[in-house]
């Protein structure tokens, strides 16, 4: 897992319970205390530790953390990542370069274990067709950030899981579809 995503996801547990519960979230993870460099990967075992610890300290079932993190990563994503929010002005240019943003990271891309976990399968004039893969099965988080980035973008649209690896699929799946008219962002 890349390293912006596990610290996100340790503020997200700092800002929402405080220094305290971070602390236990390394102890229960068995995880020495960390900072994460941006660019680099960590082993998707540690991550899945310390989302799992994460999920319990926090009190929460998984769906609703995946939905709670989504909107703290959405909330602060374009402030940390501005310059890519700027150059992709819709909802379909940013998630046709998401695959692109990740390779984008010189250490990231250049590390043995990188692969990509969302890809572009398909696109019609109204939809694109993504593909999700990782071992987290994050894919309520993946559609809910989808849907605050709409938001954003000030359009509307939905999403649509055509499959996914909870049900025994290889991948999820999902189609992203776009409404003509973007609606004017509050």
């Amino acid at each position: 897992m890349m390293g912006h995503v596990v610290n996100l996801l340790l503020e997200f547990v700092r800002e929402n319970a405080g220094d305290k519960a971070l602390q236990e979230v390394f102890e229960q993870a068995n995880v020495e205390p960390a900072s994460y460099r941006f660019e680099v990967i960590y082993p998707e075992a540690e991550f899945a530790s310390l989302l799992a610890a994460c999920i319990k300290v926090l009190g929460t079932t998984p769906g609703d953390a995946e939905i709670a993190f989504a909107e703290y990563f959405m909330q602060v994503s374009p402030r940390l990542f501005a310059a890519y929010f700027e150059v992709s002005p819709s909802t379909r240019l940013f998630l046709e370069r998401l695959p692109e943003l990740h390779r984008s990271l010189p250490k990231a891309a250049s590390e043995l274990p990188f692969r990509d976990k969302v890809s572009l399968l398909g696109a019609r004039s109204d939809a694109i067709r993504l593909g999700y893969e990782s071992p987290h099965e994050l894919c309520k988080f993946f559609i809910h950030a989808i849907g605050l980035l709409f938001k954003y973008y000030g359009e509307t649209g939905d999403c649509i899981e055509l499959c996914c690896t909870r049900e025994g699929a290889p991948r999820c799946e999902i189609e992203v579809r776009f409404d003509d008219e973007p609606v004017a962002a509050a």
